[in-house]
């Protein structure tokens, strides 16, 4: 009995040696020395030395069978692929699988978390650095990536972090699919002046997509806009609320349904709302398609018809 648990404890050490937990390994040789001690304390010396000595036996031949066998899922190793990037970690069939480390051929840093098949594959950190240096001597992108991958791409909920020379140009926490944007998404987008914008809501194809709140701050974090409503492929589209303050700081909420231009710069290619502003609460003017109307200009019961086609909103940034 005393020697099956003794290589049943082989067993286990070689195991926990195989997957670099020295220190583990340390901790059970000890108590199973100390077990072997008890069990066979009044056995001769012959015995206790011969029991022993088949002991450190069955643990190197264990050792080395998990070490070199084909499989090797147990196994720590050092692996190359083709663009010379270089693994760390466990395999199993001669590629990444379980936790590791990849390092690319700067000897930088790539990926560290799991893999599966050769492929970073479940939770994990990517860094990534995308180009050397801009016209301006900065770093040109450098991206942090955590979360959880499949088959190397972003899956699931992931937090992406971009920066330029150190500094942070993009910081999004949301959901992706294939690596994409794709779902529910939080996004800061910080400016060259320090003025920064905050979006919450749905994404497609890495581009704000379907319904969200869009705020943008100057850089003492005051809010200049805020846009509630729909957007598409970027661009605000259809039913919204957009509160904003002008460059000659007025006040102004703009209600109704709208869609801007390719490049979304103001230029409306269909439009129908209502300016609002706010100081006075009063009507200021209406647009629709691409002729305007003053106030002045609108009769009381065309006010009217506006008003309750788009009233103002109850509460605004302002409040």
């Amino acid at each position: 009995m005393s020697g099956f648990r003794l290589f049943h404890g082989a067993q286990i050490l070689s195991a926990v040696f195989a997957t670099g937990s020295i220190i583990l390994a340390t901790i059970i040789a000890l108590i199973s020395l100390v077990i072997t001690i008890a069990n066979f304390s009044k056995r001769s010396l012959l015995f206790k030395v011969f029991t022993i000595i088949l002991t450190i036996i069955a643990t190197l031949v264990d050792f080395i069978i998990i070490l070199y066998s084909n499989d090797g899922r147990y196994m720590k190793q050092s692996w190359q692929n083709e663009n010379n990037y270089t693994y760390f970690g466990t395999m199993n069939n001669d590629k990444p699988h379980g936790w590791g480390k990849l390092f690319d051929k700067e000897e930088n840093i790539y990926y560290v978390g799991e893999f599966s098949n050769g492929m970073p594959d479940g939770n994990g950190k990517f860094y990534k650095k995308t180009g050397k240096n801009d016209d301006k001597g900065q770093d040109i992108m450098f991206v942090w990536k955590e979360g959880i991958f499949f088959q190397g791409k972003g899956e699931g909920h992931v937090i992406l972090r971009e920066f330029i020379d150190g500094k942070p140009v993009e910081i999004y926490d949301g959901e992706m699919v294939n690596d994409e944007k794709c779902g529910h998404g939080i996004s800061h987008k910080y400016m060259d002046d320090k003025s920064y914008e905050i979006y919450e809501g749905g994404w497609a194809d890495n581009q704000k997509c379907g319904y969200g709140i869009e705020t943008k701050y100057d850089k003492s974090e005051n809010i200049r806009s805020k846009y509630t409503g729909t957007f598409w492929s970027n661009k605000y589209f259809g039913k919204h609320i957009c509160e904003y303050i002008s460059n000659s700081n007025d006040k102004f909420i703009r209600v109704g349904w709208i869609s801007f231009d390719e490049d979304n710069n103001e230029e409306i290619k269909n439009a129908d709302y209502a300016y609002y502003l706010f100081d006075n609460k009063s009507l200021w003017s209406y647009r629709k398609g691409e002729t305007e109307t003053k106030n002045a200009d609108l009769d009381q019961q065309q006010r009217q018809e506006i008003i309750e086609k788009w009233p103002m909103p109850q509460k605004t940034i302002w409040d």
